[in-house]
């Protein structure tokens, strides 16, 4: 089945905040990451994180991902 990308960032707070939040709705993710060198010798080459960070929920779950993430 395939599952639908909810949210992604390169922010390691933003990526604990989603799972957290993910996690206390009881919404099952599939977390997929990525390290990308690509910013290297670029102006980003000062980043401390490289990885991107992407959640996917079932097509099902997807309303209540985004209640979730937009909870407070």
């Amino acid at each position: 089945m395939k599952k639908t990308l909810i949210f992604s960032t390169f922010n390691e707070a933003d990526y604990m905040a989603v799972m957290n939040k993910l996690d206390a709705e009881g919404v099952p993710y599939v977390l997929k990451s990525k390290r990308s060198n690509e910013f290297l010798g670029s102006q980003w080459s000062n980043l401390n994180n490289h990885t991107e960070y992407n959640f996917y929920v079932k097509p099902e779950d997807e309303g209540r991902a985004y209640k979730a993430l937009n909870q407070k």
